[in-house]
């Protein structure tokens, strides 16, 4: 479910500028589907760029295009299920407890809402079915990617990026010979019910609508010689020497219970203030702020000049053959805070599974949720240790969230006080145990989130953010206050719990996945209240409390090591699963926590 990770690896194998560094990735051929596209973005809007010659596709998205509207999950009064539940999970019923918690206790629906693509941009150029010296790259550096190749004895050159200050994608398209670019711009969708309209003499609307949310897009295309009319529900642009396309896309979108803003005025209020600068002026501040952060980082393992004059894929490939490549390892790096740059700034959504780039499909793999149980966590595990505090914000403002409509999920749901997620959200922020109750029934999503603003603070130290932050910490803590139960062996116990998703396999062949205090429940909570008393005594408050999560801490299961293998178990009795996953439950205290460690363990 790693989508991001497959991006990464599958644009660098695949994805000019013949000589490069580690901030640039190229290539010698257009990519063939989204996972080979080069990714742009900036926090809120953005694009897939495929490279095509005769026709160049662009996948536009926009964080908040998702399928639903404003809902609340909860259950209401499902709580009441809640001792039967762990009654059957407690006497090793698991499969009846499944059963009966998907019944009673998942949210309504229970499935949430998708992430969807918003349209495409078509460019046709008519005649450049043979181009010669192709090359397009990727310069991370600067967030630009360009398309160069040669039709006879003219050299075409397309920069596109996605400007954060300026908030549009802007695409250049030059020729090295005047009044040879003839070529046409389109809109479509996959969103069933879409209108593509004239803005203007030069521009081009599309309208449209994922059930709750409205969506527009609007380009403006400004040619230099030549023609340009309307025609055939797009552009047509004949003999200009270059042409430019500002590109604004927008939602109603406020907030997860606030869907009404205007699309329109949104795309025209950032297309006006864009059109006022010229490309390279928009190119100019685009790629200033870029580098205010990304220039922040380098990384330097001595590649060759060799590795410098080889094309990213073939070096991937090489990998692949058992070579080491200095090289890749730094792009490798460099893309990964770069995807966190384009993918997520203050105001906007987190990176979600396929970070803010659906595929070519309607919805979103997976429906590009924020799936808690460790994508979402994992995006953004670079951006402290990287510099990039600025893209934490996004998933510190969901929490947020979440702590507002997890307050009513944990009262109905488990008649507890504090508030709860679990291992999928969305834009709604959806707080209820979704999916199904092997999956769903895990209510440590707040926890594990919370993980992040101990992070936050403690990379800046900066007392103000602590202060304003730990009122969630100590709200969720209040949550497995409550949640906790003596479990079998006397130690207080999670239940209903799951071990990331895995079955178990007992000594005597028992299967199941809904269990108690799977020991990665445990890491985490030690950590949740280890660091809420950390908090509480920076900030110099709640002692009583300090000395309630000390007393929890001391009843929690510590590690066990299984006497058979000699592996940290991951349930708290002996199993095993019955397939390797390769997802290493127990080791969350490892990373992202830090109980295991070369100091003191």
């Amino acid at each position: 479910m790693k989508k991001l990770a497959i991006l990464i690896l599958l644009t660098l194998l695949f994805a000019g500028n013949t000589t490069a560094t580690a901030d640039t990735l190229w290539y010698e051929q257009p990519g063939t589907n989204p996972l080979t596209s080069l990714p742009i973005g900036n926090g809120r809007i953005g694009g897939l760029i495929f490279g095509g010659v005769a026709n160049e596709k662009i996948v536009i998205s926009e964080d908040t295009v998702w399928s639903g509207g404003p809902h609340d999950y909860t259950n209401v009064g499902s709580h009441q299920y809640l001792p039967e539940l762990r009654k059957r999970i407690l006497t090793e019923k698991y499969e009846e407890a499944a059963e009966f918690g998907a019944e009673h206790l998942l949210g309504i629906p229970k499935n949430q809402k998708k992430f969807q693509m918003l349209a495409n941009l078509h460019l046709q150029f008519p005649g450049h079915d043979s181009p010669q010296d192709y090359r397009r790259q990727l310069n991370m550096s600067d967030a630009t990617a360009t398309v160069r190749y040669r039709i006879n004895d003219a050299v075409f050159t397309r920069e596109i990026f996605a400007s954060h200050p300026d908030d549009v994608i802007a695409i250049r398209i030059q020729c090295d010979q005047n009044h040879r670019i003839t070529m046409n711009a389109a809109f479509d969708s996959l969103h069933p019910g879409c209108s593509v309209s004239a803005g203007s003499p030069n521009e081009l609307v599309i309208n449209g609508n994922a059930d709750a949310i409205r969506f527009q897009s609007r380009m403006c295309v400004l040619q230099n010689g030549g023609t340009l009319q309307h025609a055939d529900s797009g552009l047509k642009i004949k003999d200009a020497s270059s042409v430019v396309i500002i590109l604004a896309a927008a939602t109603n979108y406020v907030n997860h219970h606030n869907v009404s803003a205007s699309p329109p005025q949104r795309c025209q209020r950032a297309l006006a203030n864009a059109s006022d600068s010229s490309f390279d002026e928009l190119k100019r501040r685009h790629v200033a702020d870029f580098r205010s952060l990304y220039d922040r980082v380098q990384l330097n393992l001595k590649a060759t000049p060799a590795e410098r004059e080889t094309p990213t894929d073939t070096l991937l490939e090489k990998v692949i053959q058992g070579e080491r490549s200095a090289l890749l390892e730094e792009r490798l790096f460099q893309y990964g805070r770069y995807l966190n740059i384009s993918g997520a700034r203050p105001g906007t959504q987190p990176l979600n599974l396929v970070g803010i780039w659906p595929t070519e499909g309607l919805d979103a793999p997976w429906g590009g949720k924020w799936t808690l149980n460790i994508n979402a966590e994992l995006n953004t595990w670079p951006v402290e240790t990287t510099a990039l505090p600025e893209c934490h914000e996004p998933l510190l403002a969901l929490l947020e969230d979440l702590r507002v409509t997890g307050r009513r999920v944990a009262t109905e749901h488990y008649g507890c006080r504090g508030f709860v997620a679990h291992h999928n959200t969305d834009l709604w922020r959806g707080a209820a145990p979704v999916d199904t109750a092997i999956h769903g029934l895990w209510p440590m999503g707040s926890a594990w989130l919370c993980r992040h603003i101990w992070e936050h603070y403690d990379f800046s130290r900066n007392r103000d953010y602590l202060r304003d932050a730990y009122p969630t910490m100590k709200e969720a803590a209040l949550f497995y206050e409550d949640y906790l139960i003596e479990g079998p062996d006397g130690h207080l116990a999670t239940c209903p719990a799951i071990s990331f998703e895995q079955t178990f396999r007992k000594k005597d062949g028992t299967l199941g996945r809904l269990t108690y205090a799977p020991t990665m429940d445990n890491q985490i909570l030690r950590d949740l209240f280890s660091n809420c008393i950390q908090a509480a005594q920076t900030l110099g408050t709640d002692t009583d409390k300090c000395e309630t999560w000390t007393h929890i801490i001391s009843r929690l299961r510590p590690n066990q090591i299984d006497p058979d293998t000699g592996r940290i178990m991951e349930w708290a009795f002996q199993a095993e699963q019955p397939r390797v996953s390769g997802q290493l439950a127990p080791l969350w205290g490892v990373s992202p926590g830090r109980e295991i460690n070369i100091h003191d363990t």
